[in-house]
């Protein structure tokens, strides 16, 4: 006797594929929410600027209350006397004050370019880029930097980014700006972001970014400007406690609760396993 096969076969009706369809999407969009609601500002409790022009260069004036140490480089050419070059560590400033400024006196103008080195050959230049460390208050997945131009109408060095590299732990990736902010008065924007998200680097829980290897644009001779520089995450867990009870689900990055607890355990050593 023949059988008919689609009699054992299940059936799924209309309404049910629909009600499963509505269940994955309900599923996706909470899985983002959370992941979106979680990502916020980073504050930077300090930062280090090596390699930088003193306040002063070119007009423009930069506050810091760290260390600043001179280096035996000096900007060359130099159009107005000397032009040297100086660390700045360990404190804060102009880059993490909250003030996106509207004039120069209160943002910070960083060059790429040549300097000599007094030390060996005064007549011999090199080139250089600054380096900006910056450390965080507290643990993150960092999704994005943005380095603030400062919304000065009448200049055009603000905005003037190209890329960066940017590296957290060994890990270190170039990347291209992306324009944001106000339009400035040359056509390109104010701010230039440089975003994470899909480097790899956001999968790294740190609490210290280092930032370097500037490109600009070629209008302003390697000169950029940076009156504050804000960063974009995901905190992380401090405490086991902050994983239990479901309270893993609200990072947006861990797979499950054992999961968040490996990476407080282990001081971040054992990373995210993202789901």
């Amino acid at each position: 006797m023949l059988t008919d096969s689609r009699a054992h076969s299940p059936r799924i009706t209309e309404g049910a594929a629909m009600r499963t369809l509505v269940a994955l999407a309900t599923g996706a969009l909470a899985l983002l929410c959370a992941s979106a609601a979680n990502a916020a500002p980073v504050p930077i409790s300090g930062y280090d600027v090596n390699l930088t022009p003193q306040s002063g260069f070119g007009a423009w004036q930069h506050a810091y209350n760290g260390t600043i140490t001179p280096t035996t480089r000096e900007l060359t050419p130099c159009f107005s006397g000397a032009c040297p070059l100086v660390n700045e560590t360990n404190g804060s400033g102009t880059l993490n004050d909250g003030i996106v400024s509207v004039r120069t006196n209160d943002d910070q103008l960083l060059k790429v370019g040549t300097a000599t080195d007094t030390s060996v050959d005064p007549g011999t230049a090199t080139a250089f880029t600054p380096t900006i460390t910056l450390r965080l208050a507290r643990t993150a997945s960092v999704r994005s930097i943005t380095v603030h131009g400062g919304n000065i109408q009448d200049n055009s060095i603000p905005g003037a980014l190209i890329g960066a590299s940017v590296r957290i732990g060994g890990t270190t990736r170039q990347l291209a700006s992306v324009p944001a902010g106000d339009p400035g008065p040359v056509g390109y924007r104010f701010d230039d972001m440089l975003d994470l998200q899909g480097t790899g680097l956001d999968a790294l829980p740190t609490n210290e970014i280092v930032v370097s290897d500037f490109t600009t644009e070629p209008t302003t001779d390697g000169q950029f400007s940076a009156a504050e520089i804000t960063v974009d995450g995901s905190t992380l867990p401090s405490s086991t406690q902050q994983c239990l009870q479901a309270g893993w689900k609200q990072f947006g990055v861990f797979k499950n609760q054992g999961d968040c607890v490996s990476f407080v355990a282990t001081r971040g050593k054992n990373p995210p396993a993202h789901p």
